[in-house]
């Protein structure tokens, strides 16, 4: 049996004190706002959406394209790391998106990294623009292994 439908929901932490929150969708784009238990204001930032596509266990197809919302214009370069598997924008979303999902910035930019290695030797290609999506999927599937 296959899931009918996939919740995610943004965590956001306080700098603070480190409380824990996962807020709706909808009440990020209303509200865009949460009163920490210590009194700090968490002022959040809008999500337009997040695209998300399941690959199963023997499903040799590729799943449907999706699109991944830049939040700033860059230049591609690669990142100068030992593999060269994802150019600049690419890490960067992808350290967002494992951010948007409660991760820290540093142990997502370590996780990318790692997945992107492992993406290259499974898929014989570099992370660019093109596949950003189906990296993306990767990431969400994979991000508790390595």
């Amino acid at each position: 049996m296959k899931p009918v439908s996939v919740e995610i929901y943004p965590v956001y932490i306080c700098p603070d004190c480190h409380s824990r929150y996962c807020e709706s969708m909808e009440y990020v784009r209303k509200v865009s706002k949460i009163l920490c238990a210590c009194g700090k204001v968490l002022a959040l930032t809008p999500i337009k959406t997040f695209n998300v596509s399941p690959v199963y266990q023997g499903q040799h197809e590729t799943p449907p394209k999706t699109n991944i919302t830049k939040t700033k214009e860059k230049k591609s370069e690669f990142v100068n790391n030992t593999e060269k598997a994802i150019q600049e924008t690419e890490l960067d979303e992808s350290i967002g998106f494992l951010v948007s999902l409660g991760w820290k910035k540093g142990e997502a930019k370590k996780k990318v990294l790692s997945l992107a290695s492992s993406w290259k030797k499974e898929n014989k290609t570099n992370i660019n623009r093109e596949n950003s999506a189906d990296f993306a999927n990767y990431l969400l599937f994979n991000h508790s292994k390595v």
